[in-house]
């Protein structure tokens, strides 16, 4: 590499060592929904007083070692394949470990086998960076020379965290296939295989198997290779590596066991029917209570469960829950049989949740139970009893995954009973939750609502009367206000054409929306619409894998401790408070769907919500506002916050430092040094990573990847995201971003954490979607904002349920809105192209925002739901407010895509316009937003 560019890195400019640059409109490939938001929800590390007072990493220890003099001579010499030349001028150099590897690494290329296989292994314990690297290589220096025990030694010695550990695994094998010991190589296979932990489709993995099979049929090992075929064949059913599988296994048997897994298989990739076929002649050969009877009956109930053949589903579990013991399979049984019975028997659904919480109180679905077993309570009316399981949920798993939920709905049903101070208990009681239950967005949504309460002010200031105020804000029939306003060009309402969406992947289990008192849609079962999304509630994501939340206690004081809240050191409190004591008080009757008697307040007006000029607002309510809006302007809650500030306090909107405009002359420079390297000190992939760049040699960037980012500390990460962006890789510094840096992204838009913000957020394929966007009168930040949370950029992204393309568009929609546009008929192929993609996409986001009078949260709503599920959610709650009517989405995941959406509409604007989002004030059944 030219050494004029390795100098330039130090001056500011990203180095491209051994990297080559990107295109601009390649996003390339990303983490998965679920890998993702199980990176962004772990809770962030605080550095020790070690790591602080650790020596600060600054651009210089990224300096590349060969830049001036002789060095750099031979690293050009070395880049020109001359590799003799090279050799002999590092001769000349202190022998440091760099200057070793390199001058080994020519004797490698070189073909200087001796040498290499010499250099490399002296090497490897002086060189503690780059160790596995030296084994790797001497190992194929000696393989190149025969000496099979040699490399077979140097192999074996690869790090099983090294990223090299999987081709030193395949290299392994092959040596031992060179002296005869096939039972050796098939063992080296299999602990690559074993070292994969992965579930399904596996690239490498695959690649294993086949390898195994190639062995076994070579020494006739003919058992092995049909157990290996049958593993292709079964768990990654729609690979072109099962494909082969298939063809080799043509004439063996097909073991029952084999099949079962294989439908297990596909229902986890939505293809129920293939399953149920497949299912269909197992049946036959065993029965119940048989362990393999009951996994393949849970395997058909779980298809015919997502074909909403809910009836069928009933018939089919009811055995499996009252037969099978096996403490695996009867719980998810129940889990599953509880589903169906939700839509077709909610009664025996109560029932049979109730009887999964308390056989399996501690199995990963305990606490989905209680907390579905309370919401199907509030569907029946039953509210005393609801609120007392979902209190309960939070009570006794306040580690699960449903205990912020849990009490979020409590909130809602005290607000509904005119229990102010328990309403505002609830939610304080999030905050207390442990780290491992208070995801972000559950943090500031209770903030935010909590704010809401407080609004507007009154003359008494108890804290009674504080919460008996916030009544006001929350009642039952209306949502609270989603405000006008704005200051000139430098706001962007929401009532246009525009908008963004969020993944199109399937929600993680049967999570009912939050109806507080709800009944318009009881029985109703969403139709599968656009991107197969609607259907997507009734979709078991979860596998059946049990989710976390095993109970734990400790005494507390403070908002918590009225849920029983517990955190670390001792039992959980159990002394009354006002929240339990309510609970003893018998039930207040079924909800009323209309406001509570009351004479309007100053700043209420009847319908509109609080105005502007008129709302005295309570001034922690204020600042809480202000808040949210700083630290979480590209969130949906924060998109809220702005709002009511615009409404309340413009005042407070306007002194909200607005970010800088990209390129401006006085912006302090991009990179933040030094910095703290806090864990990544000890973390051998990133010293790895920093040694080979260093080297300016290939592989930095696998190395910088394979470093665990989750929880890392504010300045470690943006340190690993910095040494990544200066090896010239876009998409791996993008990668970066989203799974470590939480704290720049959600934090204030600044000169520092804007190149966080654009890695986050990028502009790409952006003259294609602003192209169609215009064209289909839709804002292209909105859309820009969709496409990243539908399929973050990734052309060929197919859904399970069958969406394609960057906008992810089910094929029948696309066809609908190609005959609209008089296109000719488009086919699954050509919805993979980005170009058709965007512009049907943009097309059908364009037919809906005009159907919704420009209503942006009603058009993603509908874009992910179908727009009929969106009017009858309107005529439901036909006073409710935005914010409270997205709360109150049927679908969870509907409800998640509107704020994931409209979040990332809002950080587009922010950050590419400098203009932030305001919400309309508009109310569900308003003829404007039809």
């Amino acid at each position: 590499m030219a050494v004029c560019v390795a100098c330039a890195g130090l001056l500011g400019a990203p180095a491209t060592w051994a990297q080559a640059p990107e295109a601009e409109e390649d996003p390339g490939e990303v983490l998965s929904e679920e890998q993702l938001e199980q990176l962004l929800d772990t809770p962030t590390e605080q550095p020790t007083g070690a790591e602080l007072a650790a020596e600060a990493f600054g651009p210089e220890q990224l300096a590349p070692y060969f830049a001036e003099g002789s060095l750099a001579r031979a690293r050009a010499e070395f880049t020109r394949g001359r590799y003799k030349r090279a050799r002999a001028l590092l001769a000349e150099a202190p022998a440091t470990p760099p200057v070793r590897f390199l001058r080994a690494y020519a004797a490698l290329l070189g073909r200087d086998s001796v040498a290499a296989a010499e250099e490399f292994t002296a090497l490897a314990p002086d060189y503690a960076a780059l160790r596995d690297h030296c084994l790797l290589r001497a190992a194929q220096a000696h393989e190149a020379l025969r000496q099979w025990e040699l490399a077979e030694a140097r192999y074996r010695d690869v790090g099983a965290g090294s990223p090299l550990y999987a081709d030193a695994r395949f290299s392994l094998a092959r040596v031992l296939k060179r002296q005869r010991d096939i039972p050796g190589a098939l063992a080296a296979l299999q602990e690559l295989i074993d070292s994969r932990q992965a579930r399904g489709p596996d690239a490498l993995r695959m690649k294993a198997l086949l390898a195994i099979c190639d062995l076994a049929r070579t020494q006739g090992l003919y058992n092995i290779e049909h157990k290996a075929l049958l593993e292709v064949w079964a768990t990654s059913p729609l690979s072109r590596e099962a494909q082969r599988a298939k063809q080799r296994l043509q004439g063996l048997s097909l073991p029952l066991k084999w099949k079962v897994r294989r439908a297990e298989a596909l229902v986890e990739l939505h293809r129920n029917v293939a399953a149920m076929e497949l299912l269909a002649g197992v049946f036959p050969h065993v029965d119940l209570p048989d362990e393999l009877s009951c996994r393949a009956h849970l395997a058909y109930g779980r298809a015919l469960r997502k074909e909403r053949q809910h009836r069928r589903a009933i018939q089919l579990l009811t055995p499996v829950a009252e037969r099978c013991e096996s403490p695996e399979y009867r719980p998810q049984a129940l889990y599953v049989l509880g589903y169906s019975q939700s839509v077709v028997d909610p009664d025996s659904a109560i029932t049979t949740y109730a009887t999964l919480a308390r056989d399996y109180p501690a199995h990963g679905y305990a606490d989905d139970a209680l907390f579905f077993e309370a919401w199907l309570l509030q569907r029946r009316g039953r509210l005393d009893e609801a609120l007392a399981r979902y209190e309960e949920t939070a009570r006794r798993y306040p580690t699960g995954n449903f205990a912020s939920e849990a009490l979020f709905r409590a909130f809602w049903l005290h607000t509904r009973r005119s229990e102010p101070v328990e309403a505002l208990v609830a939610l304080e009681a999030v905050e207390a939750l442990p780290a491992a239950a208070r995801t972000d967005e559950a943090i500031w949504r209770a903030r935010y609502w909590r704010a809401r309460m407080k609004e507007p002010a009154l003359p008494a200031s108890t804290p009674e009367a504080v919460a008996m105020a916030g009544l006001q804000a929350v009642r039952s029939s209306s949502t609270p206000e989603s405000p006008k306003g704005g200051r000139g060009s430098a706001l962007v309402p929401m009532t246009g054409t525009g908008g963004s969406g969020t993944s199109g992947t399937e929600p993680g289990g049967p999570a009912p929306a939050n109806l507080v008192g709800w009944t318009a849609l009881e029985g109703a079962s969403p139709a599968r619409v656009q991107g197969g999304k609607a259907g997507a509630v009734m979709t078991d994501g979860q596998g059946g894998r049990p989710l976390p939340g095993a109970p734990s206690g400790a005494p507390r004081t403070g908002p918590g401790a009225a849920f029983g809240i517990a955190t670390p050191g001792g039992a959980m409190a159990a002394a009354p408070t006002p929240l339990l004591a309510m609970m003893d008080r018998g039930g207040s009757g079924p909800v009323s769907s209309t406001s509570p008697a009351r004479e309007p307040s100053r700043g209420w007006s009847e319908g509109a919500g609080p105005r502007g000029a008129q709302a005295p607002s309570d001034t922690s309510a204020l600042d809480d506002y202000e808040q949210l809006a700083t630290e979480r302007p590209a969130t949906w809650y924060g998109l809220l916050a702005r709002s009511r500030l615009a409404e309340l306090a413009p005042e407070r909107l306007a002194r909200i430092q607005p970010p800088p405009e990209p390129g401006e002359e006085d912006a302090p420079p991009a990179e933040v040094w030094p910095l703290p390297p806090g864990r990544l000190r000890d973390d051998p992939r990133f010293t790895a990573g920093v040694e080979l760049m260093r080297l300016g040699l290939p592989g930095a960037v696998d190395e910088l990847l394979a470093v665990d980012a989750r929880g890392l500390a504010e300045a470690p990460a943006r340190l690993l995201y910095q040494t990544v962006l200066r090896t010239g890789r876009q998409r791996a510094a993008r990668q970066v971003a989203r799974t470590s840096l939480r704290q720049e992204v959600h934090g204030p838009l600044n000169a520092a954490s804007r190149p966080v913000w654009e890695a986050t957020w990028p502009l790409a394929y952006r003259k294609v979607i602003q192209r169609y966007a215009r064209v289909s009168r839709v804002d292209p930040d909105l859309m820009q904002g969709l496409i990243r949370e539908e399929s973050r950029f990734r052309p060929e992204a197919r859904s399970a349920t069958g969406a394609l393309g960057l906008a992810q568009l089910m094929p029948a929609t696309a066809r609908q809105v190609a005959s609209a546009l008089k296109l000719s008929e488009v086919s699954e192929s050509s919805l993979l192209q980005p170009a058709q993609n965007v512009r049907l996409g943009a097309a059908y986001l364009g037919q809906l925002l005009a159907r919704f009078g420009g209503n942006k949260a009603y058009a993603v709503a509908a874009y992910n739901a179908g727009p009929g599920a969106v009017d009858r959610w309107r005529q439901a709650l036909p006073e409710a407010e935005l914010d409270e009517w997205v709360e109150h989405i049927a679908f969870d995941e509907t409800r998640e895509y509107v704020k994931h959406v409209l979040g990332s509409y809002g950080a587009y604007k922010l950050l590419y316009t400098g203009q932030p989002v305001l919400l309309h004030g508009a109310r569900a059944g308003d003829a404007s937003g039809r």
